[in-house]
């Protein structure tokens, strides 16, 4: 009846023997009567014939042997069940799914199927179950994919943030650059600032020197007419000096003529008034001299204070002839600015020389 055509055709594509009516395959030969069934020589075959479009016939032979094991043939050509299984799923027979036939009860449990279950049961009919696990080994490549582009997505950011810093790094070394540019140019400007003042201080200084050795010569000439008044006035003071020992000579000589000659007291009289208007006279001729000894003395000290004022200056004139060289030699002049400078120094240094020496021979007339 209908249930062996549905058992044979399920049988010759491959179905399993829990799917069909008996528990092994031995259960589903025919036999006559319960003696027959403890026969082992029964076998059975089902062979379909099916003709595909534009194709021969192709004879699909499914066969229970004796021994109750199963045998696949195509075309009378023996073959593995996963061989096939493979032709049979070549012309779209799927034998897990069992696209072929609708069994008994197959709508209603399809109905109550959950829809995993429906989902899982068209994965099984249109055959994509058996791409699961290239689906899942895409699904690893894609998430692998996914990986590597979030790595390189964030090498990507940190490759952008260094090639910022880098961008921000390059940015800093050029105003660098440009303010170091600046700070040479103001360098060079602030030297030749310096230059220039230079050159004007060079003019000043050799204004100053010349004014200086002006002032040495007038100098040098009031030394020489001192030094002449000097010698004369300590000449006059000598004169006036022994003038004075003289009369004071005279004056012991008259009292000790007064003394010897008591007896001619007249005379002596006469002589004594004589004598102490000539002593009158002297004493306001010593007086005079002495006055005049004074006022040498005075103009004594005023030449040496003069002389000293002349130390003072020369003093003065050799540290800051001192201070000049420090600062010529800061200034870096040029040989022939050294060269003038050399011959100005040892100039002033003869000038100054012959002061000293005529300052020293006037200090040893005075003492």
């Amino acid at each position: 009846g209908k249930s062996n055509l549905m058992d044979a055709i399920s049988f010759v594509l491959g179905v399993r023997s829990s799917q069909l009516r008996g528990t092994t395959f031995k259960d589903l030969i025919y036999t006559v009567d319960l003696a027959d069934a403890s026969e082992s020589r029964r076998t059975a075959r089902v062979t379909l014939a099916y003709v595909p479009e534009g194709e021969g016939e192709i004879l699909f032979t499914r066969v229970i042997e004796a021994s109750g094991a199963t045998r696949f043939e195509v075309n009378n050509v023996r073959m593995t069940a996963e061989e096939y299984n493979e032709r049979l799923k070549s012309y779209g027979i799927l034998v897990k799914a069992r696209n072929f036939l609708v069994y008994q009860g197959d709508i209603e449990a399809v109905a109550a199927k959950s829809p995993k279950e429906l989902t899982t049961l068209i994965e099984q009919i249109s055959g994509s179950d058996e791409y699961a696990e290239r689906y899942a080994e895409s699904e690893r490549a894609k998430q692998r994919a996914e990986d590597e582009a979030h790595t390189s997505f964030t090498k990507k950011k940190t490759l952008m943030t260094q090639k910022k810093q880098m961008r921000e790094q390059k940015e800093e070394a050029e105003r660098h650059l440009a303010l170091v540019e600046r700070v040479n140019d103001m360098k060079v400007e602030s030297t030749l600032f310096k230059l220039y003042h230079i050159d004007g201080d060079i003019e000043r200084m050799r204004e100053e020197v010349k004014n200086v050795q002006d002032q040495r010569d007038e100098n040098s000439a009031a030394n020489v007419a001192s030094t002449k008044e000097y010698d004369e006035k300590r000449l006059e003071k000598a004169n006036k000096t022994k003038t004075a020992l003289t009369l004071d000579r005279k004056i012991i000589k008259l009292k000790a003529e007064i003394e010897n000659h008591a007896p001619r007291t007249n005379q002596i009289k006469e002589e004594k008034l004589r004598a102490q208007k000539k002593i009158e006279a002297s004493n306001v001729q010593l007086t005079k001299l002495k006055r005049d000894a004074a006022t040498q003395a005075e103009e004594i000290a005023k030449m040496e204070k003069h002389l000293l004022n002349i130390d003072d200056a020369e003093k003065i004139f050799d540290a800051e002839q001192q201070k000049r060289s420090a600062q010529d030699k800061k200034f870096e002049l040029t040989p022939e600015q050294q060269a003038e400078y050399n011959a100005k120094k040892i100039q002033s240094g003869t000038a100054t020389y012959k002061l000293k020496t005529e300052r020293d021979a006037l200090a040893a007339q005075l003492t």
